[in-house]
């Protein structure tokens, strides 16, 4: 299960990523799909990545994922949890 989580983590955010890329297309063209633009997809690509990195944190060696994501390393400030 918990490959499962951080395949899940992969993939949002991947995901937050390529929706932001779209915003800024679409941005770019003036283009409005269905009367949503940039400002509105904002949003929604911010609560995928960060379900992606609560889904890593919540791994016992979410660490190296979240380095992974990120591109930096994570200091848990937490007692309960391993520290980098």
């Amino acid at each position: 299960m918990r490959t499962e989580v951080g395949e899940l983590a992969r993939l949002a955010f991947r995901t937050a990523g390529q929706v932001r890329m779209l915003a800024e297309r679409m941005a770019a063209l003036d283009f409005k799909a269905d009367g949503y633009e940039q400002a509105d997809l904002a949003p929604f690509a911010d609560t995928i990545q960060g379900m992606a990195l609560r889904a890593a944190m919540s791994m016992d060696d979410g660490d190296a994922l979240l380095l992974e994501l990120t591109g930096r390393r994570v200091r848990r400030l937490d007692t309960d949890g391993p520290t980098t």
